[in-house]
């Protein structure tokens, strides 16, 4: 959920294009990654090719599955994902017994059929066995922390300071704060979460032990959930206007015939108009994941495959207007809302070609 805004100018806009690039790139490969495990699990396949193990990477980590049928479908630095076929319920749970033992043993959930847990250092892992004779292997890398100030401008100074001050700055622009806190526990969460609701966003808020949503009333609206592992993320947001009334860090005045500047862009917070984009992507995405859930689970698939077209030429459609944008325009801040938007897509996305 890293994400760091590009420099400015026509080299930045370029970087900017290139990395967005590669982002949507990124969701039409695991889209793919969706259908092909969704439509295998219901035409119930038993066809595996031969598994090759990575020997390197966050692969390492993990002890070596029981059977050499399958595919490695996703190796990258942020995350390894597998799909081993011919597994056994007897294999698969001795499979989660042996990820156990290599050190997944922070907040440890577990049934006959998924197992989710941290890494002491911070990486967390999602197994699930399927009783076609699947199972999936998810890996995602640890995000890396230290030491950070609380703001004292910007949308991040609207609230408290968490109690540990330990994390990883996602980005901080005048319309949004993304931070993933680390060294928390649960309790201190919620106890979070009841400071953030004093200090005024207590607007149709949403509480419970592992999320806590609300606005304030001002045009600020924040979101914040326990991610397990000691970790919790928090977002706020601030419109546009809204943004000119938050608090600015002090600052000497400049001399009068030293004038700031300016700067090649004059475009600053989310634009309306792409805030309505990326939200109806995204929504779009969430309806397409409930949907697959549905059609995976399903004992008459057939049935839906109207349903299931038009889904695919609504992907279609989304996929050909992000590709219509024009990078020039984006600001960081356009930019960093399209990135949270992107990782929460890859994250419900993932978890069902799990």
């Amino acid at each position: 959920m890293d994400w760091e805004p590009a420099s400015q100018g026509k080299h930045g806009a370029r970087r900017r294009s290139k990395r967005r690039g590669c982002l949507i790139a990124a969701v039409a490969v695991l889209l793919l990654v969706v259908v092909i495990a969704v439509v295998s699990r219901c035409s119930g396949g038993d066809e595996y090719g031969d598994l090759s193990w990575p020997t390197s990477g966050l692969a390492t980590m993990l002890p070596e599955p029981p059977s050499d049928k399958g595919e490695v479908t996703i190796d990258s630095e942020d995350m390894f994902s597998a799909t081993i076929g011919d597994v056994t319920d007897e294999e698969g749970t001795a499979y989660m017994d042996a990820c156990e033992e290599k050190g997944f043993t922070v907040d440890v959930e577990r049934d006959e059929s998924r197992f989710e847990a941290y890494a002491e250092s911070g990486e967390r892992l999602v197994v699930t066995q399927y009783s076609e004779g699947e199972l999936n292997i998810d890996l995602y890398a640890a995000v890396e922390m230290g030491p950070i100030a609380w703001p004292t401008a910007g949308p991040g100074a609207l609230l408290p300071a968490p109690p540990s001050l330990t994390g990883h700055v996602n980005g901080d622009s005048s319309t949004r704060y993304s931070v993933t806190i680390g060294e928390m526990t649960q309790e201190q969460f919620v106890a979070y979460a009841d400071a953030c609701f004093a200090a005024g966003f207590s607007v149709d808020y949403s509480k419970g032990d592992t999320v806590f949503s609300a606005d304030n009333g001002a045009g600020a609206s924040v979101h914040i959930t326990w991610d397990g592992g000691g970790m919790m993320s928090i977002g706020v947001d601030v419109d546009q206007q809204e943004a000119a009334t938050t608090p600015e860090a002090q600052t000497d005045p400049a001399p009068e015939s030293t004038p700031a500047p300016e700067t090649p862009s004059t475009q600053t917070g989310v634009s309306a108009d792409f805030k309505q984009t990326v939200d109806s992507y995204e929504a779009f995405f969430n309806e397409y994941a409930d949907f697959m859930e549905e059609y995976s689970s399903s004992g008459n698939p057939a049935s839906m495959a109207l349903q299931y077209a038009s889904m695919m030429a609504q992907y279609t459609d989304y996929m050909a207007k992000l590709s219509a944008l024009d990078d020039g325009t984006l600001s960081a801040d356009d930019y960093a809302y399209l990135m949270d938007a992107q990782v929460r897509i890859n994250q419900r996305l993932a978890g069902i070609a799990g």
